[in-house]
């Protein structure tokens, strides 16, 4: 999604407006997770890149962990 539409979605009136910002946090981090895990695979892993890629997929569901415990603040 562009970050256009990614405003404008957090600036709609919400009943949970913390919960909305979590929600879409969790949803970008799983958006880089697919992306650098799928990378990883089309390179196959034979390339120099497939390790990095991995733990930067590692990293980012890391980040999704951290996000949902945000979720307790809201």
């Amino acid at each position: 999604q562009s970050l256009e539409r990614l405003c404008a979605l957090l600036d709609r009136e919400s009943d949970d407006p913390c919960l909305d910002i979590v929600e879409m946090a969790i949803a970008i981090e799983y958006a880089a997770y697919d992306l650098y895990r799928s990378l990883a695979e089309q390179l196959g892993r034979n390339s120099e890149l497939h390790a990095p890629l991995l733990a930067i997929a590692q990293a980012e569901k890391e980040h999704m962990r951290i996000a949902g415990e945000a979720l307790r603040f809201c």
